[in-house]
């Protein structure tokens, strides 16, 4: 990205920049710059990486016992079935 290239940001957060300056003889540049000038970025990137990778691993891990609970309905189902099965065949034999 170039130093001149504009950086899009979604409506919402737009909205709230704006509020946040409302009240100041300043313009949402002015706090974006000085945002970007002295906040330490490297801490704040570490920290969503960080907060990106939890998300990831807890996505995952909600899909792994997705997974796990439709194998075991399938089992359950099967199971199920065998039994229905075995008691109809008990059942046959006894008449």
């Amino acid at each position: 990205m170039t130093e001149t290239e504009l950086i899009r940001i979604n409506r919402d957060l737009s909205i709230k920049l704006r509020k946040a300056v409302d009240d100041y003889d300043f313009t949402v540049r002015d706090l974006v710059q000085w945002i970007l000038n002295d906040v330490d970025l490297d801490e704040y990137a570490k920290k969503l990486a960080s907060e990106v990778e939890s998300e990831l691993e807890a996505e995952e891990e909600a899909e792994r016992e997705a997974e796990t609970e439709a194998e075991e309905e399938e089992t359950s189902t099967e199971e199920e079935r065998a039994e229905s099965a075995d008691d109809e065949a008990e059942s046959f034999g006894t008449y």
